[in-house]
């Protein structure tokens, strides 16, 4: 019988990727990925306690793996009615383009990061020059939203965070066509910053609540949901059970973002001949990303409407791509330091919806 800490216990896919940013707060490593990863982790969603019934897909940045569409084909959506993808923005346009069936059956929900209200700022946060602007995320949005998936922007904050940054992101929001905006503090202290106790004291708080490791607050502002929320850096060191479980790239199940703590829900005599007849429809959907992804990359080089736009590497259908060719296009150097009334990120967590 396990030990769950939370009543809902969030299910994290860490999907196997590259990203294309550097993020000064993000401690997302790319990891070897397993042999018969899809078969592991059909196995992991087979097996999985009941207490688990919402998925968060994670990265690296998701949208620009190719292992996306085959684990969203893996999840039952009756098993798993919650599943939230989180990314940065980048591609994610064109994933919702080509698999909006896919996508509308499969994910209720889309966070995207975005942690500065003016794009120029927004590209030094992440470190790369790759991430969409304004236009790009509201198109994305837009369509999203013709899908029925809702939309939350996440924005990272901290101690120097001023009043009129957080109308700012606010506006942002309004701009792009998003009803949500989440201001995450950086991990640490559950306590509130400054700048949120000063708008918990001009704005009514709609639902207050948390858990032993992290703690959201809910208000409406100026037509905006917008949610405040802090964790702990490792959940898993703060009680003797389960928070969550993450599935690591490389087939680990643990009950932590470190990989430390394994969790065995396997039963490997279950993976039966209906097992495998969905793994290889999942192969098969990963070798007609593959083509896709190499028919964008023809037609990005066929393309001089924009100098800015990445020039992805043609892809082995045998190997894992390097990305070497990305990592070429992003600064070796993190950029740091206040921009535009936002503090300077010293060290936090990955941009997206970690832990509750």
């Amino acid at each position: 019988m396990q030990n769950f800490l939370v009543k809902d216990p969030n299910f994290s896919i860490i999907v196997p990727g590259p990203c294309n940013a550097q993020c000064s707060f993000c401690f997302w490593k790319q990891q070897i990925i397993a042999d018969f990863y899809l078969l592991k982790l059909q196995n992991t969603l087979n097996n999985i306690p009941k207490e688990f019934t919402q998925i968060s897909l994670t990265g690296g940045e998701p949208c620009l793996s190719y292992f996306l569409i085959p684990i969203l084909q893996t999840i039952d959506k009756k098993r798993f009615p919650k599943v939230v993808l989180t990314t940065n923005g980048t591609s994610l346009f064109r994933v919702l383009e080509k698999h909006s069936l896919l996508i509308k059956d499969k994910i209720k929900y889309i966070n995207i990061s975005r942690h500065h209200y003016i794009d120029n700022n927004n590209r030094k946060i992440f470190g790369t020059e790759s991430v969409p602007d304004k236009f790009e995320i509201k198109k994305a949005i837009n369509l999203a939203k013709n899908l029925g998936i809702e939309t939350t922007i996440n924005c990272v904050i901290s101690e120097k965070t001023m009043e009129q940054d957080i109308y700012s992101m606010i506006g942002f929001v309004h701009e792009v066509g998003a009803k949500n905006i989440c201001f995450r503090k950086q991990h640490g202290s559950l306590e509130p910053t400054e700048i949120e106790k000063c708008f918990s004291k001009h704005y009514p708080i709609i639902t207050e609540g948390g858990c032993p490791v992290c703690r959201s607050k809910l208000q409406k502002i100026l037509g905006t949901n917008v949610s405040w929320k802090a964790s702990s850096i490792e959940p898993s060191k703060e009680g003797d059970g389960i928070f969550e479980a993450v599935f690591h790239p490389n087939g680990n199940l643990t009950a932590d973002w470190n990989g430390n703590i394994e969790l065995n829900f396997n039963d490997e005599d279950n993976m039966n001949k209906k097992v495998l007849a969905k793994i290889a429809d999942a192969l098969i959907s990963i070798g007609n990303e593959l083509k896709n992804l190499a028919e964008d990359n023809n037609e990005v080089e066929k393309s001089n409407d924009s100098e800015d736009l990445v020039n992805f590497p043609k892809y082995d259908d045998n190997d894992f791509p390097s990305f070497s060719d990305l990592k070429k296009e992003i600064p070796k150097k993190t950029v740091k330091g206040r921009a535009s009334g936002f503090p300077e990120y010293d060290g936090c967590y990955p941009a997206g919806d970690k832990h509750c």
